[in-house]
């Protein structure tokens, strides 16, 4: 039995003790930022569309995972907004990966009727949020 362990202290031992969790709105805010920034190299047509491997690896472990993980972070330090925010928009990546990875060549007819579906919701959630 070991004693002492911090991990074993109620929040409320290791807050008086002096730990308090770190501020994850920048891990949050560059998750988004590098990940947005290189989707866009590649719609503008600035870099080669062969690369597009790129996008969908940041869209799934830096915009997805990691920005999910800074929004459960930020539920801890009670930040609602931020967790809200930093959850969305992790999901957000997710899904775009697996449409991407998945999806998309299933869909039938003008698959961009449908991407701009997704992708008008992600702008209203955005705009209200």
């Amino acid at each position: 039995m070991t004693r002492g362990r911090a991990q074993d202290a109620p929040p409320q031992a290791m807050a008086s003790a002096g730990w308090k969790p770190a501020d994850p709105g920048p891990l949050g805010l560059a998750g988004f930022a590098m990940t947005t920034f290189v989707l866009s190299m590649f719609n503008s047509n600035l870099v080669s569309p062969k690369g597009v491997a790129v996008v969908l690896g940041l869209a799934l472990a830096y915009g997805g995972v990691v920005q999910l993980i800074a929004g459960i972070w930020e539920f801890r330090t009670g930040n609602t907004f931020g967790a809200v925010a930093f959850c969305s928009y992790g999901g957000f990546w997710i899904s775009f990966w697996a449409l991407n990875v998945f999806y998309a060549k299933g869909i039938t007819g003008n698959p961009g009727h449908a991407v701009g579906v997704y992708l008008w919701a992600w702008a209203i959630f955005t705009a209200l949020h």
